[in-house]
């Protein structure tokens, strides 16, 4: 027998002799894919807003349908309070990567899961963790500018941008 879509993890078998039914035996069989995602990265530390790159690939000893659904903290495709994941669509044919968005600003939460799950067989996955990190100071850090023209500078806090920070000026 061949199953190309297995819908059970295991099955029973039983056998009984035709003239006497005292007379019988069972089998537990555990059916597998054989199919195993590889993913990398496995964990990285990542500013709100930034992108990181993640590629996955499933393996397998036949030749099961290669495609992922990608999901954040459970969700496909992510949202904007955890992060969003996008390759070609969030189910990625060819298996090799996605992007994954931070959310902009503080979460809640230290960090997030980011989950390739195997379309041929949805309970193969593999999972990073992205620990989301507040990336603060100013911005331009360094930079020209001609007499009698401006410069906008920004400060960036955990807390998100301020308009209430005390800004000095020394000369260097």
């Amino acid at each position: 027998l061949e199953f190309r879509r297995v819908l059970f993890r295991s099955i029973q078998i039983s056998a009984a002799a035709k003239n006497d039914s005292s007379q019988s035996g069972s089998a537990s069989i555990t059916l597998d894919s054989g199919i195993s995602i590889d993913l990398t990265p496995l964990s990285v530390d990542l500013p709100f807003g930034a992108t990181q790159k993640f590629s996955a690939q499933v393996v397998s000893k036949g030749h099961p349908d290669p495609s992922l659904r990608w999901s954040v903290d459970g969700v496909t495709g992510g949202n904007t309070s955890v992060g969003t994941i996008r390759g070609a669509s969030v189910t990625v044919n060819d298996g090799s990567t996605a992007t994954y968005t931070a959310p902009s600003s503080d979460p809640g939460n230290a960090s997030v899961d980011v989950t390739a799950i195997s379309v041929a067989d949805p309970s193969k996955s593999a999972k990073a963790v992205v620990t989301l990190k507040c990336k603060q100071g100013i911005s331009p850090v360094r930079a020209s500018v001609l007499l009698s023209h401006s410069l906008t500078f920004t400060a960036t806090w955990c807390s998100g941008p301020s308009t209430t920070s005390t800004w000095t000026i020394e000369e260097i």
